[in-house]
């Protein structure tokens, strides 16, 4: 176990969309390739970080993928968000589980929100700081909405520790407000939903 596990969690709430059978899918798919160790999907936060946590007790995490929804600066298992507020304030209830789960990973690890929209913004800025103060590791997310394709991809790492891309990357408006905007091939920074590595640079 030296060379560390690669986990992938999902939030198995129910969804009013495909969007639960397709985390299902796109996890079952990977781990049909065999690169990732584990695949787990739970309704509630609690449940998720925990077992990570679990299965991580005699090892270190090489990666781990979080499949759910997203939106500027929070990531959500069913109704339930986290944003920075989980990462940096004791009061919040999963502070101590984001804490514990952060010893299992190394400064050459990591931990991608696979989510809509969760750098996106200031908030989205924030967050990305938060969890980079937190882990101690390479984090990534998007900016804009996904589905079969990724855009926005970007990430923040202790040898790259700002964002680099714009607070409104992502955004346009549209009848008096500002919405996000899909994912397309054009767009900057696009994988496809079966890719799992982001190139060094983004």
């Amino acid at each position: 176990m030296s060379e560390g596990i690669e986990l992938i969690l999902w939030d198995s709430s129910p969804q009013e969309s495909l969007l639960d059978e397709t985390w299902k899918t796109g996890a079952s798919l990977h781990k049909l390739t065999r690169r990732f160790d584990h695949v787990y999907g739970a309704d509630k936060w609690e449940e998720l970080l925990r077992w990570a946590i679990y299965m991580s007790r005699d090892t270190w995490i090489r990666e781990l993928h979080f499949w759910g929804h997203g939106m500027w600066g929070r990531a959500y298992v069913g109704l339930q968000a986290i944003n920075w507020h989980a990462m940096e304030n004791p009061d919040n209830r999963l502070y101590e589980l984001f804490e514990e789960l952060s010893t299992r990973f190394r400064t050459n690890s990591l931990l991608w929100f696979r989510t809509c929209c969760s750098f996106g913004g200031e908030d989205g800025h924030h967050f990305a700081k938060s969890l980079l103060r937190r882990f101690q590791c390479r984090v990534a997310s998007q900016t804009r909405v996904i589905w079969m394709l990724h855009s926005g991809i970007h990430t923040l790492s202790l040898e790259k520790p700002d964002p680099d891309w714009s607070t409104k990357e992502g955004m346009k408006r549209k009848k008096g407000k500002v919405v996000p905007t899909w994912s397309m091939p054009w767009h900057k920074h696009t994988r496809l939903v079966t890719q799992d590595r982001i190139p060094r640079s983004w």
